[in-house]
């Protein structure tokens, strides 16, 4: 049996932290799971720790990237790869975001595109997962945010549904 891809994207939250879990130990014969979390230098202390010890702890191998910004008009964001001890912390790739296409706003919400979407995506890319199904830590009380689209799955609504209220399921990530 061949085994999907499968990206599975961190957002440094409790959620997320707890979807991890659950793929490794529930769904990894299924699938080739990817862990990537994008950093965008805004974060937290507490929540780049939280992310390393997931990664530590359910031994995710988890792949830091941050946003590789070109300056030149017409060059795409790409990506850098760091760790926790080399993760951006006083914003540089927001600031390089800012330098290039001005602050994020209602209007031109770009933000999560260029710092998250973009160094995901070309991470994917050079590491031959154009293919890869994307996993997302939406919950059941967030359906609003569900977008159908064939390469994305939400672990959280359609494998082991879950939302808000279940706070006690997620104590083992929440906890370590």
């Amino acid at each position: 049996m061949i085994k999907q891809d499968v990206i599975v994207s961190f957002s440094g939250g409790r959620t997320s932290g707890y979807m991890c879990e659950l793929l490794l130990k529930y769904y990894s014969h299924l699938y080739n799971l990817y862990f990537i979390y994008a950093n965008t230098g805004q974060e937290h202390e507490e929540t780049l720790i939280f992310v390393n010890q997931c990664d530590k702890n359910f031994n995710l191998n988890l792949i830091w990237v941050e946003a590789k910004v070109d300056p030149r008009k017409g060059k795409g964001t790409n990506y850098t790869i760091v760790d926790f001890k080399s993760a951006s912390r006083k914003g540089e790739p927001f600031e390089e975001v800012i330098k290039k296409y001005g602050l994020p706003n209602g209007d031109y919400p770009h933000c999560t595109r260029e710092l998250k979407l973009q160094p995901m995506k070309a991470w994917a890319k050079d590491n031959n997962l154009t293919n890869a199904l994307w996993a997302l830590g939406i919950r059941n009380d967030e359906l609003k945010r569900k977008k159908k689209h064939k390469n994305i799955i939400y672990p959280l609504i359609d494998f082991e549904p879950t939302d808000k209220k279940n706070d006690s399921v997620m104590v083992e990530t929440t906890n370590i």
